[in-house]
């Protein structure tokens, strides 16, 4: 897929249609960015938290006009995330109207370098680089089906998200899929596709975060709007920021070809017979030729090219270095084409 063509079921993630008057003041107050200036046609990374200032959610809020939004949310959670947003719409009655649409929409991510030209053969959208910027959004016709499509980079490659009719899903798939066989398309899977975000230095709330994590360990920090007048968690999270941190996210590399044994998620790592850390995702091989992880550690042990142990199953322990993160294509300049 990294060097030709991809395709994944993404239609178990979460999605939420928010319309109305009020749809921008209220995505502002749910999330810690700033979406009234979003422009349409365009979709933010955007990080929800709990009123204690623990991140809960995260996914991407897509501007298809000026009063109505698609936001995307994690597969797990959306269920629970939807009623509290209907909770909050209520309390704070604004005018706006909110739709769990998980299962009336399929999608489908097609990614690799060629899917711009195999995507082109099945749709009027422009899908030029200038017509379609990554981070952008466009509504139009796939294979003869009304579609929301997206520029997303959660595998790090140049790659459009395909949103259809949940009854049109099949057809889609197969047209695709058809259309990419002189290319060599293949589908790739869920544990392919941690392994690629991984690479790319996404983290996944729910395992690369825990119930007491916040933005600044989790190190989205910086998905925070400055001078925002209010949103859920945000007193809570300038307690936070006075506090030391404890803990951050970074990332973990083993040399390359390493062939030793390594640890599992969750496994500890120690510091003279210390705990100072937690690996939350890894992988033992990758498409960089060399194990990687993620991992929550103490500050001190954050720089990168620290080395650390990390405590294996059997009481023995491995060697690793943290590193900085995104592993691949730091600059984005695959997805950003």
């Amino acid at each position: 897929m990294r060097k030709s063509l991809g395709i994944i079921d993404v239609g178990t993630l979460g999605k939420i249609l928010v319309n109305g008057p009020d749809a921008p003041a209220f995505l502002e107050r749910i999330y810690t960015g700033k979406f009234d200036k979003l422009a349409v046609g365009k979709y933010r990374y955007a990080v929800a938290l709990d009123e204690s200032g623990i991140v809960i959610e995260d996914g991407v809020i897509a501007r298809a006009a000026a009063d109505r939004f698609y936001v995307t949310a994690t597969s797990s959670g959306v269920a629970a995330f939807y009623r509290e947003m209907l909770r909050w719409a209520m309390l704070w009655g604004l005018d706006v109207t909110l739709s769990n649409v998980t299962g009336q929409f399929a999608a489908m991510n097609l990614a690799g370098p060629d899917s711009r030209e195999v995507l082109a053969k099945l749709t009027g959208i422009d899908l030029s680089a200038e017509a379609f910027p990554y981070l952008g959004i466009r509504q139009g016709k796939v294979a003869g089906v009304d579609a929301i499509v997206m520029r997303v980079g959660f595998v790090g490659e140049l790659g459009y998200e395909v949103h259809v009719p949940a009854w049109h899903g099949q057809h889609v798939w197969q047209t695709l899929f058809e259309a990419g066989q002189s290319f060599g398309i293949r589908p790739f899977g869920v544990e392919a596709q941690r392994l690629l975000r991984l690479e790319k230095g996404h983290l996944i709330v729910g395992q690369d975060t825990d119930a007491l994590t916040t933005p600044y360990e989790a190190s989205v920090g910086w998905t925070i709007g400055k001078d925002k007048p209010f949103f859920v968690g945000q007193r809570s999270l300038q307690v936070h920021a006075k506090r030391p941190l404890k803990r951050k996210l970074v990332g973990i590399r083993w040399p390359d070809n390493f062939q030793g044994p390594l640890p599992e998620e969750c496994q500890l790592i120690v510091r003279d017979g210390r705990v100072v850390g937690r690996v939350t995702s890894i992988a033992s091989r990758s498409t960089l030729g060399f194990p990687l992880a993620m991992a929550f550690v103490e500050p001190d042990v954050a720089d990168s090219d620290s080395a650390i142990t990390i405590r294996l199953t059997d009481g023995s322990t491995c060697q690793a270095m943290t590193t900085k993160m995104p592993f691949y294509d730091p600059d984005n300049q695959r997805q950003g084409k």
